[in-house]
């Protein structure tokens, strides 16, 4: 009996020292893990001239999850006198008010799902400003300004921002050609190196470019700035190309009004997202502006 004692204090003993030495790597490990975290204080910015915008071109992006994310959304205002347009009733709706109340509602379920901050601007979408007074100009002055001060608003810390690409005047929407351009001037002017800019394949108008242009869309977006683009390629899993699925159907009063021009919007984005780089794997495409330094 005392031999059995003796090699049950041995196996005690073992069992204590491997315990403490196992606590000791996991103890380790976490405070590299920890110290990697806290290195890596990138955020990241997509803007967004509407409200499903920002999903249909980088929804997997959000999905990701791989550092913190804001959604700015621009053309969000509610015009004070009461109307309604044909985008308004192909989405089922009777007034404007109605139509932005809910479109903000969809937005925050949208863009929660995927985890990231929602902000909105509150100009007035192309459609209600047809009359406005203020020119086109002075807005997109407005624009970038509040770009400049959102970027600030986060310091040192690394930014990775997105605005979207712009395409021949038939194809891209007043809206996003305005924060194209106040984005631009913003990437040229900004004067941290912390910060990388982005241009999205901005869908669907990239979809309609590809077929109509004889140029990529790389080959376009240096013609219009007169600088040089990294494309940049992001895969995705299958869950993150279902979550982003899952957060466009949320835009119901969008996909509605996209139906009421036989076109199925959620479905037709999942499937460009599948097969854009004729992979296995989903993906979203962006492209890095490499800036000038002197």
């Amino acid at each position: 009996m005392k031999g059995f004692r003796q090699r049950a204090l041995v196996n005690r003993k073992s069992a204590l020292i491997g315990g403490i030495i196992l606590a000791g790597v996991l103890a380790v490990l976490g405070a590299i893990l920890l110290q990697s975290k806290k290195q890596d204080d990138t955020v990241t910015i997509v803007l967004s001239p509407h409200y499903d915008d920002a999903v249909l071109s980088l929804g997997g992006l959000l999905a990701k999850h791989e550092h913190p994310a804001v959604v700015a959304t621009f053309f969000t205002g509610v015009p004070a006198v009461a109307t309604t347009t044909p985008w308004d009733t192909q989405s089922g709706f009777s007034s404007v008010k109605e139509a932005m109340l809910a479109r903000t509602k969809e937005n925050s379920a949208a863009i929660r799902m995927l985890g990231a901050e929602v902000k909105d601007y509150g100009y007035l979408d192309y459609q209600y400003r047809e009359h406005a007074t203020s020119s086109e100009i002075e807005l997109e002055q407005e624009v970038a300004q509040d770009i400049q001060a959102l970027i600030a608003s986060y310091g040192n810390k690394n930014i990775a921002i997105y605005a979207p690409a712009i395409f021949t005047p038939p194809i891209t929407h007043p809206d996003h050609a305005l924060l194209h351009r106040a984005f631009k001037d913003v990437s040229e002017q900004y004067p941290k190196k912390n910060i990388n800019f982005y241009y999205y394949e901005d869908y669907p108008y990239v979809q309609e470019f590809n077929k109509e242009s004889q140029i990529s869309l790389e080959k376009n977006l240096e013609n219009d700035t007169g600088r040089i683009f990294d494309e940049i390629r992001i895969p995705l899993s299958s869950r993150q190309a279902g979550q982003k699925q899952s957060s466009l159907e949320k835009y119901a009063s969008q996909s509605k009004a996209f139906q009421a021009e036989n076109t199925d919007i959620v479905k037709s984005s999942t499937a460009y997202t599948k097969t854009r780089c004729a992979t296995e794997n989903a993906c979203e495409v962006v492209y890095r502006l490499f800036r000038v330094t002197d």
